[in-house]
């Protein structure tokens, strides 16, 4: 057998699981379970198979009210019974499998004697998981983050609950993400680099690399992206806001506390255009492919196009709230924090399109210093200089 941790035996022999009552998850065979161990053989087992532990044929987990258990059998199959002996759910593996695995990967594997895997759970992209045999007779992967990632009820790989926040304290390990209803991600990487990625690709990136990285949203307002030694790989450089989080917005990655956007990954990004439903969030901007001009958006709520010799337009609002810039499918153009405080509307030409809607539109800020919308057809609908 493979030898665990110290004070953690998993070696119990099996003579056999009873195949009795009602199955789950579909029938399995009679041949596929063994016999129940007698009373005298049954002894204390533990629960939880972590990460780089195996169970060797004839070892088990059994769930902490002793009821349930995963047995990994004589004859080569892992098979979960819940109380009173009752197999519910099985690998499929007899005559092949040799030990199953959970692996640092968070894959669950059974190898042949051979090295062979012949199942797998399908969690390889959730690193640093550990089974448990619950006392409800489930057989569960936990991700690192506390949630599941595979169960023996479920029959296979459970998503990760879908969330935009980081808040302080908390950490994104190797695959997992931060995600929005738009299609909008922030995935800290199984190379170690943390990437933002929208419906058309990579919007941003730290630029770091090292299996074992994670992405660890400080108490003291800090994200920094550490090695697997503990090195800080990359940081966003916000300590001393200990009230921040981290919020995924579409196309943009965001630190921000009760005043404002602390930092913004579109602020990292040269461009001089913006498509359908961009946006420009306060701090952030556009900038001319000449670098001469900038459309900036304040984070006192003004829209402003700066230049070589200043000011050159502006939409005049005021938002003490944090407002944003933006386009939508339309082509309508807002300022708008909790309510809009600018808006303008593309020029039309009936007889084209939808009701003189011609998509998509982009807004680009010329080398001239004038900020000009196309439609679909690459006629100017919009420009800041009328």
């Amino acid at each position: 057998m493979t030898h665990l941790p110290s004070g953690r035996s998993l070696a119990v022999p099996l003579a056999a699981l009873a195949a009795t009552g009602a199955l789950l998850l579909g029938s399995l065979p009679a041949s596929a379970v063994e016999a129940t161990p007698s009373a005298s053989s049954a002894v204390a087992s533990a629960a939880v198979l972590r990460a780089g532990e195996q169970l060797a044929r004839g070892e088990r987990l059994v769930s902490p009210d002793g009821g349930s258990s995963l047995v990994m059998q004589t004859d080569g199959n892992a098979v979960v019974s819940a109380a009173g002996g009752r197999p519910t759910w099985a690998s499929g593996t007899q005559g092949r499998g040799d030990s199953l695995r959970m692996q640092s990967d968070g894959n669950l594997v059974v190898y042949a004697a051979d090295g062979r895997p012949v199942w797998a759970s399908g969690t390889v992209a959730d690193p640093g998981g550990e089974l448990r045999m619950q006392d409800d007779g489930n057989l569960v992967i936990y991700r690192r983050s506390g949630s599941a990632a595979w169960a023996s009820s479920v029959g296979g790989r459970i998503d990760e609950p879908r969330t935009d926040t980081l808040r302080r304290g908390s950490t994104l390990y190797a695959g997992n993400r931060l995600a929005t209803q738009g299609g909008t991600t922030a995935v800290m990487q199984a190379d170690g680099n943390f990437v933002v990625y929208g419906l058309g690709g990579a919007l941003w990136a730290s630029g770091t690399r090292g299996q074992g990285n994670v992405l660890r949203m400080q108490d003291d307002g800090n994200a920094v992206v550490y090695s697997a030694s503990g090195a800080a790989q990359w940081a966003s450089d916000t300590a001393g806001e200990p009230g921040a989080t981290m919020v995924l917005r579409e196309g943009d990655l965001r630190i921000a506390d009760d005043y404002g956007v602390l930092w913004s990954s579109a602020a990292l990004v040269v461009r001089d255009s913006l498509s359908p439903s961009g946006r420009v969030v306060a701090g952030t901007r556009l900038t001319s492919a000449s670098g001469q001009w900038r459309a900036e958006m304040q984070r006192d709520g003004n829209f402003v196009v700066y230049g070589p010799n200043g000011a050159d337009w502006a939409t005049n609002t005021s938002s003490a709230s944090g407002a944003d810039f933006s386009m939508n499918s339309e082509g309508w153009l807002t300022v708008a924090d909790s309510r809009n405080l600018w808006l303008q509307f593309p020029k039309t030409f009936f007889g084209i399109g939808s009701s003189g809607v011609v998509a998509p539109y982009r807004l680009v800020l010329q080398n001239d210093g004038n900020l000009v919308e196309y439609d679909g057809l690459g006629r100017a609908v919009w420009a800041s200089r009328g």
